[in-house]
């Protein structure tokens, strides 16, 4: 997660969660739904939007360099 800089990225423990889900990397994270990861993993959908908005960002910002 220190890749993603200033970006609302998920904690080790976090991505742990993720990971149980199949969500297991920054472009799998920014096509998820927010509302059906956050029902898989228990996360609040206001978090797993934000998470999917920094990794579309992240995403974004990595195919551009």
């Amino acid at each position: 997660s220190r890749a993603w800089g200033s970006l609302d990225a998920p904690s080790e423990a976090a991505m742990r969660r993720l990971s149980a889900v199949d969500i297991e990397s920054v472009f799998q994270l920014a096509a998820a739904d927010p509302d059906r990861l956050a029902a898989a993993t228990n996360f609040d959908t206001e978090r797993t939007a934000a998470w999917g908005k920094a990794a579309r960002i992240y995403q974004k910002h990595s195919v551009q360099h």
